[in-house]
């Protein structure tokens, strides 16, 4: 905890949350992290997660439950329940649903920090599997230390650079019960044949030493490279009415190329939720933007990126947005960045919910007439009819207005709505951007 590469304000939040399989590795890091916070009056709680997928995991679950009272911290269980069956990539479904149920879990419990018990195996075997796959550098840093998923949450694992055996016989030491998971043993998943070839001896104790020692000369390469993007990402401007980021220019052209092409990568993950389509294409937009000699649209990996002398505005790529019917009181995502929260329908509204579209200033023109969209914009400059604005539609098609922050008090009587420009995969290294725009609500 001491590593940790900030002091967190105990003061305002004196509990931290730990995510408990009930596993070896959870386990021990329950029992350490509990005796560390008795020593600083700071609260643990645990959650598990059951997945369904096995029958007798609930069972489980309630067993871990017991352990976790026993040890003397809180204990939730969430049981996932799965829309349809995973298939053939269960490990990636599997992962985004706990990611999905941490960040509910934790906003609930006011907790910033949730701890998990990866291992120096977890990283030892994810480091093989990176290397057989032809991973970079930044592939070959492995498992990170910490990590954001949203706003002021975040990951941590403590015992990367732990074995398994000391773990293991940190629960027998104190009598700790700890489950083994029977898919860790089949050998139809690639990183249990490699875990496997690691157990049997087939790989010396010094070549795994070795492997560490690569792993920590990448990870300090990678947080040098991250220092460097989280510096650009500082200067980033956020346009809450049109969720656009604009960048100074010379600051994106003096970057390395490799940081270039992490940036572009990740603000595409982040505004479009899709990675680029290679390295290649990434050069390519990279050339269009720093030779743009007036101003220039280029559209790469689901964004629009707007060039000028002085600045690069990024954006989603407007053609990927879509409809979405958005219920009373049951907040969604539109467009992949916008947090939605229908709080009220006007009262002559049949029904509960509204429809959320794209809509471009012109057609909205002609929608609504020429004084109307004065009336929306303030004014009716040209380059707002030339945006495309999320529109909100009752289920009869009667048009209700426009959300802020797109416009503001744009809304018929007895609609209200709150709407947060936060994106699914955080961009930023804090929540300092989001934190200077706060959901408006009218």
């Amino acid at each position: 905890m001491d590593s940790l590469p900030w002091t967190p304000d105990w003061n305002a939040n004196r509990k931290i949350g730990v995510a408990y399989s009930g596993g070896v590795d959870s386990t021990a890091l329950v029992f350490l992290l509990k005796r560390w916070g008795d020593q600083r009056g700071i609260q643990v709680k645990t959650l598990t997660i059951d997945h369904s997928l096995r029958e007798g995991s609930d069972k489980e679950a309630r067993a871990i439950h017991q352990q976790a009272i026993a040890m003397g911290v809180e204990h939730d269980i969430i049981t996932h329940k799965w829309e349809s069956p995973p298939g053939n990539k269960l490990e990636s479904a599997a992962r985004d649903a706990r990611m999905e149920w941490f960040r509910t879990w934790m906003k609930e419990k006011g907790i910033s920090l949730m701890f998990l018990g990866h291992h120096l195996g977890d990283n030892v075997e994810t480091f093989l599997m990176r290397i057989i796959r032809s991973s970079g550098l930044d592939g070959l840093s492995c498992i990170p230390t910490f990590i954001q998923i949203s706003p002021g949450m975040i990951l941590v694992r403590p015992l990367l650079s732990i074995p398994k055996s000391r773990l293991e016989a940190t629960c027998r030491e104190n009598n700790l019960r700890w489950w083994e998971d029977p898919t860790n043993e089949s050998d139809g998943i690639f990183r249990n044949r490699l875990r496997t070839f690691i157990k049997q001896d087939l790989m010396p104790s010094m070549r795994i030493s070795r492997i560490r020692d690569v792993i920590d000369d990448a990870s300090k390469i990678r947080a040098a490279n991250e220092s460097s993007i989280s510096r650009f990402l500082s200067y980033a401007i956020v346009d809450p009415s049109s969720g656009s980021i604009q960048f100074p220019m010379h600051e994106f052209a003096a970057l390395d190329d490799a940081l270039k092409i992490k940036i572009l990568g990740r603000i595409s993950r982040s505004l479009a939720g899709r990675r680029p389509n290679g390295i290649a294409s990434a050069r390519l937009c990279i050339q269009q933007i720093l030779s743009a000699k007036q101003r220039t649209i280029i559209l790469f990996g689901g964004c629009r990126f707007e060039t000028t002398q002085k600045h690069l505005v990024i954006s989603q790529n407007e053609d990927r947005l879509r409809d979405l019917t958005l219920h009373l009181k049951q907040p969604t995502t539109w467009a992949h960045i916008w947090k939605m929260n229908l709080l009220s329908v006007p009262s002559d509204q049949s029904e509960a919910s509204v429809i959320v579209r794209k809509v471009r200033g012109d057609d909205l023109v002609s929608h609504i007439g020429d004084v109307a969209f004065q009336r929306l914009t303030g004014g009716m400059k040209k380059s707002c009819r030339k945006r495309a604005y999320p529109c909100l539609y009752g289920t009869d098609h009667k048009f209700l207005g426009i959300p802020p922050p797109f416009l503001q008090n744009a809304l018929v009587p007895g609609l209200r709505i709150d709407v947060r420009w936060e994106p699914a995969i955080p961009l930023f290294a804090t929540d300092k951007v989001f934190s200077e725009h706060k959901s408006i609500e009218t």
